[in-house]
């Protein structure tokens, strides 16, 4: 898939469309009672689910990976341009709590793009915002999607993040063969970012 044409398809992508589109899928199917219910209905019940996931997020806040908190802001100030690529659609509420969305250049969900990851749209649509080559970008993950999402869209750098700590989880993140795979996110600097950005195979 060319990246170019697959932005300009779903860069104009309205919020919600993946969602309504599975539901209309369903519906054509004559899935269950979905046969029966309006286009209309839909929609609503698509923006009702959305509005659900909006409340339970203002009643049991996510949890906050401090350490990501203090590189996005490092990131920042160094004057780098930074994008996220999340299945989470309530990612934009999240960083706007957190006082962090003016922080990015771009943030894709999946309301934005039609696959998930490991697919590289995210990616490729946040490098457009940002109006860079994949090559020039690096991903910064937790999960062996983002490490197959970043090969996908053969972005210059992939660091993968071992949260859970352990060799499993280790061994499942090397799988998707990252550049740097650490133990800890305050391993990852704005320096050495550009260090391993450096020394990264072009």
């Amino acid at each position: 898939v060319d990246r170019n044409l697959y932005y300009e398809r779903f860069k104009g992508k309205v919020a919600d469309q993946a969602a309504l589109d599975a539901l209309r899928q369903a519906k054509a199917a004559g899935l269950g009672s979905l046969a029966q219910v309006s286009d209309e209905r839909l929609q609503e019940l698509v923006q009702e689910k959305k509005q659900r996931l909006a409340d339970l997020l203002e009643e049991q806040p996510p949890a906050v990976y401090q350490d990501a908190v203090s590189l996005i802001r490092n990131t920042e100030t160094a004057g780098i341009l930074m994008a996220v690529g999340s299945k989470n659609p309530l990612i934009p509420d999240v960083a706007r709590r957190l006082e962090l969305a003016a922080s990015f250049a771009a943030i894709v969900t999946s309301d934005d793009v039609p696959h998930d990851k490991p697919h590289p749209g995210s990616f490729w649509v946040g490098a457009e915002e940002m109006m860079v080559h994949p090559a020039e970008t690096a991903v910064v993950g937790d999960g062996p999607e983002d490490g197959e999402a970043g090969a996908n869209a053969r972005v210059g750098l992939v660091v993968l993040v071992n949260r859970e700590g352990t060799e499993a989880n280790r061994q499942a993140l090397l799988r998707t063969d990252p550049d740097v795979v650490v133990d800890d996110l305050n391993e990852v600097t704005v320096d050495r970012l550009r260090e391993w950005m450096a020394q990264a195979p072009q």
